[in-house]
C-alpha cells in the first residue's frame, strides 16, 4: 500500500482532469515552507513482505529528504529510502518526524 504527499488534496491538470489525490496535504498558503512542497511531492510505500516503509520523491522541485543520525539523504531514484522510527522527513522545507506506532 502507499500514501501520497503534496501541497493540495487534489491535483488537477490544465484540462481540469484529476491527476491524483494526496493523503497528507500541506496547507496551500503562500509562505516559503508551504510553497516549497510540490503539488505532487512524494509517496511512502509499505511492503508487506519486508514490513518496511520506503519514501520516494516524485520528481519534486525542492526534493524529499531523510535525516537520520545527523546525515541527510535524498529520496531519489527507484529504490527510495527505507524509513526507520524517528527519521525526520523533509518535503521541500517542510519537515515531520516518522514514527512507528507501538503495539502496546
Amino acid at each position: 500500500s502507499q500514501s501520497r504527499y503534496g501541497r493540495t488534496e487534489e491535483v488537477i491538470d490544465r484540462h481540469g482532469r484529476l491527476v491524483r489525490r494526496n493523503d497528507l496535504v500541506f496547507t496551500d498558503q503562500e509562505d516559503e515552507v508551504n510553497l516549497s512542497v510540490g503539488r505532487i511531492q512524494s509517496r511512502i510505500e509499505y511492503d508487506e513482505e519486508t514490513l518496511h516503509f520506503t519514501v520516494f520523491d516524485e520528481n519534486s522541485r525542492h526534493g524529499t529528504f531523510v535525516e537520520r543520525n545527523g546525515q541527510i539523504k535524498a529520496a531519489t531514484g527507484l529504490r527510495g529510502i527505507k524509513l526507520l522510527d524517528g527519521d525526520t522527513l523533509y518535503f521541500g522545507l517542510a519537515r515531520c518526524r516518522f514514527r512507528l506506532k507501538s503495539e502496546s
